[in-house]
C-alpha cells in the first residue's frame, strides 16, 4: 500500500503518506519518510519564493542599466556621455551589490551544515572595524569599537561575519555626515552581546519586524542604493547561530541600536570562557 502510493506521485508531489493501522515494525520508517517528506516540501517551497523574489528585484536593475546605456549612445556632448558613463557605473555597483546578497541568502540555507568554530568575538569586530573605517570616512562618520579582553562563543564563523556586517552596512549606510556609529561587545551575566548603534533616522516601532522581510525597503529611508536584503541575512545568520536580533532606539531616544544576543547554552551556540579555550 505504502509502495503504491510513493510510485504513484509525481516528483513535484511532496504531500504527506497517508497510512493507517502500520505494522509496528514499519510505522517508525514511515514516521520518518513523513518527517524528511515535510523538511522537503517546505525547502522547496522557500526556494521557490526565493527564486521569485530575487527575478523580480533583479529585473528593475538590469532595465536600468540597459536604459544608462543607451543614454550614454545618444549623448550629444562629451559632458553627457561623462555623466552617463558615472550613473552607469553606480547603477553597476547596484548590481552587484544585490547579486552578492542574493547568493550570500543562498549560502546561508538554514538546511546547510554550519562548520562550527570557536570564535573570539572582540577579534573579529576589530578586524571589521578596520574594513569599515575607510567607507566611515568618507562619509564623515565618527566611528569606533569598543571591546572586553576576549568574548567567546562557538559557531559559524561565515554567518556571524555576514551578520555583523549587514547591519553594519545599513547603518553607515544611513547615518548622515557627522553621525557616529558604534560596535560593542561585552559578555554581560555570561551572555555574550554585541550592539551595533549609529545615530541615524531609526527605524520605527510599527515597521521593525517587518524590515526583516526579504526586499523590504523603508518608505522614509532617503537612500536608495540599498538591497532591501541586509536585514533578511541578518535574521538568517542570527538563526544559524541560534542567536536573537532585536531592534531598539538609539541612546536618548535617536537613532537605532542593534542588540544581538548569544544563549549561554544552544542548540548552535555557546558562550565560553577564555579559559575554556585554552584547555
Amino acid at each position: 500500500m505504502i509502495a503504491t502510493e510513493v510510485e504513484s506521485r509525481d516528483p513535484a508531489s511532496l504531500r504527506r503518506i497517508e497510512a493507517k493501522r502500520l505494522p509496528s515494525e514499519v510505522a517508525p520508517l514511515v514516521r520518518s519518510l513523513k518527517d524528511l517528506l515535510g523538511r522537503l516540501d517546505r525547502a522547496l517551497k522557500s526556494e521557490r519564493g526565493f527564486i521569485a523574489d530575487a527575478s523580480h528585484e533583479l529585473r528593475t536593475p538590469v532595465t536600468a542599466l540597459r536604459l544608462q546605456v543607451g543614454l550614454i549612445e545618444t549623448a550629444s556632448t562629451a559632458q553627457e556621455r561623462d555623466e552617463s558613463i558615472q550613473d552607469l557605473k553606480r547603477g553597476v555597483e547596484r548590481m552587484q551589490r544585490l547579486i552578492e546578497q542574493i547568493l550570500t541568502l543562498a549560502r546561508l540555507d538554514p538546511e546547510r551544515t554550519e562548520q562550527v568554530s570557536l570564535i573570539d568575538i572582540a577579534a573579529l569586530l576589530r578586524d571589521i572595524h578596520k574594513d569599515y573605517t575607510r567607507i566611515a570616512t568618507a562619509k564623515s562618520i565618527s566611528f569606533s569599537v569598543s571591546t572586553e579582553d576576549q568574548v567567546i562563543v562557538g559557531g559559524d564563523l561565515a554567518s556571524l561575519t555576514a551578520l555583523i556586517r549587514n547591519i553594519l552596512d545599513n547603518a553607515i549606510r544611513y547615518t548622515p555626515a557627522g553621525g557616529v556609529v558604534t560596535l560593542r561587545v561585552n559578555n554581560q551575566h555570561a551572555t555574550p552581546e554585541i550592539r551595533i548603534i549609529d545615530s541615524g533616522p531609526g527605524i520605527p516601532m510599527d515597521i521593525r519586524e517587518k524590515v526583516f522581510s526579504r526586499f523590504y525597503r523603508a518608505d522614509f529611508a532617503s537612500d536608495n542604493t540599498g538591497t532591501g536584503l541586509g536585514l533578511a541575512i541578518a535574521k538568517l545568520a542570527a538563526e544559524r547561530l541560534g542567536a536573537s536580533v532585536q531592534l531598539e532606539d538609539g541612546p536618548g531616544g535617536t537613532g537605532l541600536t542593534v542588540l544581538i544576543s548569544f544563549p549561554i547554552r544552544g542548540n548552535h551556540t555557546q558562550a565560553l570562557s577564555a579559559e575554556e579555550v585554552t584547555k
